[in-house]
């Protein structure tokens, strides 16, 4: 099994890589991530779909710039895909013809049912655990969703709507008029089966909109991965985000980078999250590039052992150089014996757990604070 892998996302509006390392048999951490921006899908929309030369030569660029970053990192196994422009384009085979003579790398073409079971594999291992959800996925090219039931993929879906092309069909040509029936048609190919009222957010667009969310209502913590809101309490917010000009955009706290189809996937998940009855939305800082990663790692289950942790267990092969498992043990037995004295809540042994089995994680930087150090460590790097 690799040390390092290398996943490569091609979408219809950015390049991502993510470089995970493996510690141990099922634990795994990111050991790195990069965005280039290459619009591949840019100017297809509405004509013959087709990949401009200037588009094919910014991807070609970007992936040179990832090979080299590959190298340095000594990654031991690629595994690259494509998603929507490149199942749209017709003259997507030139590229892929370029890139494994150029640089050796092939590039593996998905259709949208395997990009939304991607997704749903990453949520459904990564999140903490939710038996009945529907997964949304938007992207630049097109929009994928995953019906979680009893904790297994029951169906996948993918919808020609992504933030470029509603951008270059409908707010570039200034027709938003046509919006609204535009996504009526979209959203009535959505079967009743995929209706559910907790929905997992994925996708850039997403992630910023719940980062906005966040900020306007000074979430605590930092991080995304996790972060839950109810749909009636954010809905107006969402709406104004979709509705204001470009040059309104900074009223929001959104970063600059995601203005151009912001507004955009801000549509198209009201849209869905209607016709999904969505009523609780939990954010995935987790998507294709980490299904991608965990197909290949967890094979053939494709799910990590029941109670396992892949975070937790990375953080103690790194950090703890040996484990007492006793703490946990202790920490249980005096949660369980005073809970009812207390009138503590069963679900905070899973955090007292947690805390009791990195307690020490922060000693292998220093012995002197070595609290300080745990703590830090816990809040920024226990990812999953």
């Amino acid at each position: 099994m690799a040390k390092r892998t290398a996943v490569i996302d091609l979408g219809s509006n950015s390049m991502r890589m993510a470089i995970f390392e493996r510690t141990s048999r099922l634990a795994f951490f990111i050991l790195a991530e990069y965005k280039i921006k290459v619009r591949l899908g840019e100017g297809g929309y509405g004509s013959n779909n087709e990949i401009s030369e200037a588009s094919m030569q910014k991807a070609i660029k970007a992936f040179g710039e990832f090979d080299n970053i590959i190298k340095s990192y000594k990654c031991s196994k690629v595994l690259c895909v494509g998603t929507s422009a490149l199942r749209d384009a017709p003259n997507s085979g030139v590229l892929i013809s370029l890139l494994r003579k150029k640089l050796g790398i092939n590039l593996k073409v998905i259709d949208g049912k395997e990009e939304a079971t991607f997704g749903a594999i990453a949520a459904k291992n990564l999140l903490y655990n939710l038996a009945e959800c529907v997964t949304v996925d938007i992207g630049g090219g097109s929009t994928e969703l995953a019906r979680i039931s009893n904790g297994k993929i029951v169906d996948v879906l993918s919808l020609d709507i992504g933030t470029v092309r509603l951008k270059e069909l409908f707010f570039d040509k200034k027709n938003l008029n046509k919006l609204p029936k535009f996504l009526s048609q979209i959203t009535a190919q959505i079967d009743e089966r995929f209706k559910c009222p907790n929905l997992i957010a994925i996708g850039g667009s997403l992630r910023a909109i719940s980062s906005a969310i966040m900020s306007k209502n000074l979430y605590p913590l930092s991080s995304l991965h996790g972060f839950c809101y109810k749909l009636n309490d954010e809905q107006a917010y969402i709406e104004s985000i979709a509705n204001v000009s470009v040059l309104e955009l900074n009223k929001f706290p959104i970063k600059k980078d995601r203005y151009d189809t912001i507004r955009e996937g801000a549509h198209i998940f009201l849209a869905l999250a209607k016709a999904l009855n969505a009523k609780n939305v939990i954010t995935s800082g987790v998507g294709v590039r980490e299904g991608v990663f965990l197909k290949d790692f967890l094979r053939p289950s494709l799910k990590f052992p029941e109670n396992f942790n892949p975070s937790i267990k990375s953080l103690q092969d790194r950090f703890i150089l040996s484990c007492n498992k006793a703490v946990a043990r202790y920490a249980k037995d005096i949660f369980v014996a005073l809970k009812k004295l207390h009138g503590l809540n069963e679900s905070y042994l899973e955090t007292l757990l947690i805390a009791a089995k990195l307690h020490n994680v922060g000693q292998e930087i220093g012995f002197y604070g070595d609290h300080k150090n745990s703590a830090y460590i816990i809040l920024n790097d226990l990812n999953y």
